[in-house]
């Protein structure tokens, strides 16, 4: 969970005793890895945790193309909309199955979210759901 300035005093139900859990476990790590500058600056002055920033990964172009023998799609992360990028899976499943090569793929979502549900009616409304496992 990533915590905003708010985050140590909020009781909102995403929030609710995090601080009390961070500082009960977090302590016990060698160093804990946050995404952002800002993240690092609150987990050391609220709680005194050794913390380091750790980026995102880069995208890159592979020199190596795929014989795409195991047609296999998954998704891991939060589903949300405006922040995981999910109008591009859709996207990339539009292609997936416009094409008649596309039998035989297997596309699995693992996570949830606050746009779960909008999601899974976006892919419906695309005629996908049948050939899409949620986890």
């Amino acid at each position: 969970m990533r915590p905003s300035k708010n985050a140590f005093r909020t009781r909102a139900k995403h929030c609710f005793g995090f601080e009390n859990l961070a500082k009960e476990y977090y302590r016990k790590l060698d160093k804990l890895l946050v995404q952002t500058k800002s993240d690092v600056e609150i987990y050391k002055k609220n709680m005194k945790i050794n913390c380091i920033q750790l980026y995102n990964p880069l995208s890159f172009k592979s020199q190596i193309k795929s014989n795409v023998n195991n047609k296999n799609l998954i998704f891991v992360g939060r589903l949300d909309w405006r922040t995981k990028g999910l109008d591009f899976l859709i996207k990339i499943l539009r292609k997936i199955y416009k094409d008649e090569r596309s039998f035989g793929w297997k596309v699995i979502i693992v996570g949830d979210g606050k746009d779960s549900t909008k999601f899974i009616k976006k892919i419906e409304k695309e005629k996908y759901r049948k050939n899409i496992e949620f986890v």
